[in-house]
């Protein structure tokens, strides 16, 4: 599930091209398009952008600036919230985890396996992880519109990932595990499931 971060840059007015000063030098995100208004001062794209059309089920976030007459460049502004591409007509699709298997004696990010996934609607997430032989480990749930229940891209879900412990805290045998994912929302309800090997 790529997400990226897209730089651009425009300048705040410009003269020709029948504008006046103070004219909107590009036109709105429209369609998939952006286009210049008749001005000589069109949209620049930094880091190797060309401002094409964006591939099918991915994520950008975008941070933008301007530039005066005189060439000086405002602040960055914010960077915005995910802005996708189009999303699958699937409920729940994009479903990963990684590491996978996970060493649970690795300390940090490598000792936890992060789930991710994608959401075609806000939809109620609950995720929970049962060993081979059916009995619940542990189990997380998360509202639509919060995060792990959003639209579009969840990311390391739980927060910072599993790290392979039980509902009281203990570390789990090594071997392997399911997790159910069971989604509920606007578009429809599903359930999924992921293996996950955890070593140590």
């Amino acid at each position: 599930m790529p997400t990226e971060v897209v730089l651009t840059s425009t300048p705040s007015f410009t003269f020709g091209g029948g504008q006046k000063a103070g004219a909107p030098s590009f036109a709105s995100h429209a369609l998939g398009t952006i286009g210049n208004l008749g001005t000589s001062a069109p949209l620049q794209f930094l880091n190797g952008e060309t401002g094409g059309a964006r591939t099918p089920g991915h994520f950008y976030r975008f941070q933008l600036q301007t530039i005066n007459g005189a060439g000086t460049a405002s602040d960055w502004s914010a960077l915005t919230s995910n802005i996708d591409t189009g999303l699958p007509s699937e409920i729940i699709s994009g479903l990963t985890n990684y590491p996978n298997p996970v060493d649970t004696r690795k300390g940090g990010p490598e000792g936890r396996t992060c789930i991710d996934y994608i959401l075609a609607s806000d939809a109620q997430v609950d995720i929970t992880i049962y060993d081979l032989l059916g009995y619940r480990v542990i189990s997380w749930s998360f509202p639509a519109g919060s995060p792990g229940g959003q639209q579009g891209s969840n990311l390391c879900v739980p927060v910072g990932g599993w790290d392979g412990t039980n509902e009281s805290g203990q570390k789990v045998s090594k071997g392997g595990y399911l997790a159910q994912i069971k989604v509920g929302g606007s578009k429809g309800s599903t359930t999924v499931i992921r293996k996950i090997g955890v070593i140590h």
